[in-house]
């Protein structure tokens, strides 16, 4: 994880120095790995999105859904395995 977070860093300056924008260069990248092949996408259902349990005011049930499958779906009374 240092690594990498060195690494970005290094890069986040070199593309500053250039004049470019990550966000551009990021976009060109993942799209050729995804033209190459290299990177293979597949859609994912909205009630599946992990990430929307942190950024999306979401009904009960579909907390408890996405809590469940994070792992925390009883935090009262966890039991440990």
């Amino acid at each position: 994880m240092a690594l990498t977070s060195c690494e970005v860093t290094w890069l986040k300056a070199l593309l500053k120095d250039l004049g470019l924008s990550s966000l551009e260069i990021d976009f060109h990248y993942v799209r050729d790995m995804v033209r190459s092949g290299d990177f293979i996408t597949a859609h994912i259902n909205s009630e599946d999105k992990l990430a929307d349990i942190l950024t999306k005011g979401l009904s009960v049930k579909q907390h408890q859904q996405l809590l469940h499958k994070l792992g925390a779906s009883n935090l009262t009374s966890p039991q440990l395995e």
